[in-house]
């Protein structure tokens, strides 16, 4: 056997009569092959399977033995069938790889640098992937490795996708609707497809042409299914893909960056705030009253932020805010609620607030004794009856506090009526009593009515009626504390009553009898016996109220009579116009029912009649009573004066004077009445006519001083606009010498000057606004149909028809010009334009931009974005109502040519011509508005942004659509639009 390269080949001997063979092994020794074999000749031996297994071993081939096909060999050769070709007699298991191929199913696109115009899902071309082949063993029985095939170079990009539907096998489709091209082994489809960072929008070129190997163009279904395929679900604008469609159909060209779908931006949470139904950081107390169960304050559970939808219909999460909390100390409770959280007082009292703990102090106070309790009883600062204490709200707190004794509810009752109904507060109230221990004595009080009743009826008394009488008794009485301790007493005392005004003291029989000396209440405060006759008598001494109370037993002569009444009355002072019948005609009724009568008018006295000036009774009306508006509510700052005035306007009439009257209080003291004025009427471009009438003889505006008037041309207001003047709606020019105050307006349609400042007010005035001093406020908003001008302004927001020019500086403010803004000069020092956004049509111009903190300013020029979508817009709808008038000529041709009856035909003739000229005349708006648009782009070309000192990072510009960010300091110099580009030249 001989070896040669590449293969092994081996040889039997060549006798010239028996047969022989040559196998040969390649060496990879894949297979083995008999190369050539040769029959014997004559009586010579012939080749046998047996010769070849044994060649076979000889050459070490153990492995992948094929004993048929040896087999079948020898049958050949013994049937002298000898094949030409080599016959594999052994084979290993080793499969090599095999090479890729591609099947191209848009032969337009095989050869490279070729384009054609696809939509989604479109096969593009099949490749058979090469193989890495099966790793085995040679007929040597070695291990071996496989060749692999070679794979051909096909990338999928932008647009394209590859599929492996079998082992082996990818198909490439397209995923857009575009231009397919074969470039440099990459498929792609350019289909201008980008989807915004924050997922929210998806823009896409739209293509014109028809599909290849279709009979169809691209359609709206098309791009419909594109966008299904790569995701987008939400947002989809299908009303602008079919006009994006159309125009690139009528115009043969591609639609660039077309808003196809745009999602939802999430909603973030802000911090959570405190909301306070109290003040509870007021210095007055009264306005930190509380009631139980009232709601001091409340936070509201900050709500999940609602999540944005992206264009792929997933959720865009927004951002949470921080919680805050407050900490309940005694007599505040925290509750949840299903907004959140709320705290509520648990007693009576007063809100102290100290570093974010909340405190609820009752008021109460324990005497050293334990045997009263007073308290204050702060009525709520509401106006409505959600403001009332109750009985219970005193009783709770009380018993909160251990107070569970002695309580005079009845008393109370009487006092929270008083505080209820006059909606005030009272302090230190007697609210419980505990009961005294009776020491033993020689004496005890045996009283003759319920003296420590709660019960006013219980304790009332006529004039000379006995209330107590002393005798002796020697055993001690047992008391108790209001926190209902027993207290012993102390034998051995005598008990003496002390009597003040109103009770007198008579021995008789040795036996002390206290009898009251006027009608009246008795009360008794430790051993003090008094009478209060419920005698109220007012501030100003002008009325006396009275309770008439019928005493709570059948004694005879329990009648209230008119001298018991009088004789009260005069002991107390009042001797001036008692209202003799009136009690009298009440008592007559309280006496036959048996019944009592509070807070009942028994005097008044006769007040003063000052002299009261000449006056005019105007038609109209000037007072402060502000203007009715439709809920019904009145507008304080709506003033109907001062008054717009024409020739021959009636304003009023003149009222002459009154005489004074004096008066007399009800403790007949006398009252000196304020005489009246004389003084002469000052009447200028009005006249006073023979009734008093008062006639405008010139237009203007009518100022009014007391009685005097006058006409002017221009409104002159030398207290500013204030709380005084209200509100100011003027149709002539309006000078105001001092401030605009917060809250209020000033309209008019001519100029507005004003010396001070507006503060968090509204000047709208259809002619130039010049404001002498400054303009500050988030809620001050100036409007100038004209030129507008200042010295400074801060947090507001400016709008003027023509330029705005602020002397020094802007801060914070949104500025709107349709001219150009100017703040500061050249020869200006710090005058600087800071914050917000300022835009101008036709430029801006700012000694200093932005500031060194890198505040955000932004500066806008010329036309937005708006102007560019409406302009779009309006050519459209342009197109649309052209075409509707011509459908509407047509229509009104094809009446005319085939009429009706004459009733049918005018009818349908007029509505045609009617409908026509509503069309004609959208039509010429919408071609005037088209104009306005493209005057205001091109005035924007020539907006600049000029800088005389320094311009800061933070600032924006933008002008046309293009943005330009400030990154670094400058000096002087402009900003201006060049091509595509904003660019700055220093100067």
């Amino acid at each position: 056997m001989s070896s040669l390269n590449p293969e092994i080949i081996s040889s039997e001997e060549e006798p010239t009569a028996n047969g022989w063979f040559q196998i040969t092994i390649p060496n990879d020794g894949k297979i083995a092959s008999v190369k050539k074999i040769v029959r014997h000749t004559g009586k010579g031996k012939p080749v046998t399977a047996n010769d070849i297994l044994k060649k076979l071993k000889e050459l070490k081939v153990v492995y992948g033995i094929d004993r048929e096909a040896i087999d079948s060999l020898i049958k050949s050769v013994d049937e002298n069938k000898i094949p030409e070709e080599p016959i594999t007699i052994a084979k290993g298991d080793i499969e090599d790889g095999a090479n890729s191929s591609i099947e191209w199913c848009i032969e337009e696109i095989s050869e490279q640098n070729s384009e054609s115009l696809v939509v989604a899902n479109m096969k593009i071309a099949v490749m058979t992937m090469a193989t890495q082949g099966t790793k085995g063993k040679n007929v040597l029985g070695v291990q071996k490795n496989p060749r692999p095939g070679f794979g051909q170079q096909l990338t999928e990009g932008n647009g394209v996708i590859a599929k492996q539907e079998t082992d082996g096998v990818l198909t490439y489709e397209s995923t857009q609707v575009g231009m397919l091209s074969y470039k440099l082994g990459t498929l792609s489809v350019d289909s201008g497809f980008v989807i915004s960072e924050d997922k929210t929008q998806v823009h896409m070129d739209i293509y014109a042409g028809k599909i290849n190997g279709r009979d169809k163009e691209v359609s709206d279904t098309d791009i419909l299914k594109m966008l299904e395929i790569v995701g987008i679900k939400y947002g989809i604008n299908t009303k602008q893909i079919k006009s994006a469609l159309d125009k690139a159909s009528e115009t043969d060209s591609v639609i660039k960056n077309v808003l196809v779908a745009e999602g939802k931006a999430p909603v973030n949470v802000s911090d959570g705030v405190i909301q306070w139904y109290v003040n509870a950081h007021s210095e007055d107390i009264n306005k930190r009253a509380v009631l139980p169960g009232q709601i001091i304050a409340s936070i509201k559970s900050l709500s999940e932020p609602v999540a944005g939808i992206d264009v792929f219909d997933e959720p865009v999460p927004g951002v949470k805010g921080v919680e805050i909390e407050l900490i309940c100390s005694e007599g505040v409770e925290k509750r949840k609620t299903k907004d959140g959280v709320s705290y509520m007082a648990l007693r009576l009292g007063v809100i102290q607030f100290d570093s974010g703990t909340l405190t609820v102090k009752s008021g109460i106070k324990v005497s050293d004794d334990k045997l009263k309790v007073t308290m204050s009883l702060l009525r709520p600062d509401i106006e409505t009856n959600e403001g009332d204490i109750s009985l219970m709200h005193v009783i709770s707190t009380l018993n909160e506090n251990g107070i569970i004794y002695g309580i005079k509810e009845n008393a109370i009752k009487l006092i929270l009526d008083n505080i209820n109904k006059e909606k005030k507060s009272k302090i230190n109230l007697l609210v419980a009593e505990g009961r005294a221990p009776v020491n033993g004595s020689d004496d005890v009080v045996e009283w003759k009515l319920d003296i420590e009743s709660a019960n006013e009826y219980k304790r009332a008394v006529l004039p000379g009626q006995l209330i107590a009488s002393v005798k002796s008794n020697s055993k001690s009485i047992t008391g108790f504390d209001v926190y209902k301790e027993e207290i012993p007493g102390v034998d051995g005392k005598t008990i003496i009553l002390k009597t003040t005004e109103g009770v007198e003291k008579v021995t008789v029989n040795g036996c002390d009898e206290y009898r009251s000396l006027w009608i009246g209440v008795a009360e008794f405060d430790s051993d003090t016996l008094a009478i209060d006759p419920g005698i109220e008598i007012s501030s100003d001494q002008m009325k006396v109220t009275m309770n008439l109370l019928h005493p709570d037993n059948k004694i005879d002569g329990a009648d209230i009579l008119l001298p018991h009444i009088l004789k009260t009355l005069h002991e107390h002072d009042v001797v001036y116009g008692i209202k003799n019948n009136e009690i009298k005609q009440m008592l007559d009724r309280l006496n036959k029912e048996r019944k009592s009568e509070a807070d009942f008018l028994v005097a008044e006295g006769l007040p003063a009649k000052d002299g009261v000036n000449a006056k005019i009774d105007f038609d109209k009306e000037i007072s402060v009573g502000g203007k009715i508006l439709p809920n019904g509510e009145i507008d304080y700052l709506e003033k109907s004066y001062p008054w717009n005035v024409k020739v021959n306007d009636v304003v009023g009439r003149l009222i002459p004077p009154r005489l004074a009257e004096d008066g007399r209080n009800v403790k007949g003291e006398e009252l000196i009445a304020n005489q009246e004025k004389s003084t002469e009427q000052v009447l200028e471009g009005v006249k006073k006519e023979a009734d008093g009438t008062l006639r405008v003889m010139e237009d203007g505006i009518l100022l009014i001083s007391g009685a005097n008037l006058k006409v002017t041309d221009s409104l002159v207001l030398d207290d500013g606009v204030c709380q005084k003047t209200g509100n100011i709606h003027s149709d002539k020019t309006v000078n105001v010498k001092g401030y605009v105050e917060a809250g209020l307006v000033l309209e008019t349609k001519g100029d507005a000057i004003i010396q001070e400042n507006v503060e968090d007010a509204v000047v709208n005035a259809e002619g130039n606004v010049v404001i002498k001093s400054g303009i500050r406020g988030t809620h001050s908003k100036i409007v100038a149909g004209g030129d507008l001008s200042a010295t400074f302004a801060e947090n507001a927001d400016l709008n003027a028809k023509g330029d705005i020019t602020i002397t020094n500086s802007v801060i914070n403010c949104n500025i709107k010009s349709e001219g150009i803004v100017r703040v500061g000069n050249k020869t200006s020092q710090k005058s600087a334009l800071v914050g917000d956004v300022t835009h101008a049509l036709k430029g801006v111009e700012a000694t200093i931009l932005g500031s060194d903190s890198f505040s955000k300013t932004v500066i806008e020029l010329g036309a937005n974005t708006d102007d560019y979508f409406r302009l779009k817009e309006l050519v459209d709808e342009i197109l649309s109502a052209k075409k509707g008038i011509d459908d509407l000529n047509r229509l009104f041709e094809h009446s005319c040519k085939n009429p009706k009856s004459q009733k049918e035909q005018n009818a349908l003739l007029l509505k045609l011509t009617e409908t026509r000229d509503l069309k004609t005349k959208e039509s010429e708006d919408l071609i005037a508005e088209k104009e306005k648009i493209r005057t205001i782009m091109e005035e924007s070309n020539e907006a600049k942004v000029i800088v005389h000192k320094r311009v800061y990072p933070g600032v924006i510009i933008r002008m046309l659509n293009k943005l330009h960010e400030v990154k670094e300091q400058r000096g002087p110099g402009v900003f201006s639009l060049k091509g595509e580009k904003i660019i700055f030249q220093a100067t």
